[in-house]
């Protein structure tokens, strides 16, 4: 049995080696939340959290590659699921190091925004586009799909 996909969903919503996870997982999915993308308050604000879609900024989605993620595709591949599905608790990081999926090439310098059409991360501010509080690039992303490590501190 082969192990596919495993090594790009991995680094996306993953915690950086020396960083501490600081969030909750105390709300369960409202539709499919990709790891890594940034996530607001569901329909049920108490007990659910979706995909950020414009509404206030919550965190981002951490990667949970337990073995409760993993499906076989019917080819008797082993694939990597890369997001949380309907109804599953959601581990939300609130404050500290985490990877994330820029829509364009950013740098330590810059402000960060998320885009209100993927939930990815950029430099990009105006309409689509939310600020994020007290959150900065901590590494450089060349361009659009670059995986970079943004730093939260939400309260």
């Amino acid at each position: 049995m082969s192990f596919t996909g495993q090594e790009s969903a991995l680094s996306k919503g993953c915690i950086p080696e020396g960083g501490a996870f600081h969030g909750v997982g105390d709300k369960a999915a409202e539709g499919a939340i990709p790891f890594g993308c940034a996530v607001e308050l569901g329909t049920d604000k108490v007990t659910q959290y979706k995909k950020f879609a414009g509404g206030a900024f919550e965190g981002v989605a951490v990667a949970d590659p337990t073995k409760d993620n993993i499906d076989l595709d019917g080819s008797g591949n082993e694939v990597y699921r890369n997001q949380y599905e309907d109804g599953i608790a959601v581990s939300v990081i609130k404050r500290g190091p985490i990877q994330v999926e820029v829509d364009e090439g950013v740098t330590p310098t810059d402000a960060v925004y998320v885009n209100t059409a993927t939930a990815n991360f950029g430099k990009t501010s105006g309409a689509g586009h939310t600020a994020v509080p007290n959150a900065k690039f901590r590494t450089v992303g060349a361009g659009a799909a670059s995986i970079v490590t943004l730093d939260l501190n939400l309260p």
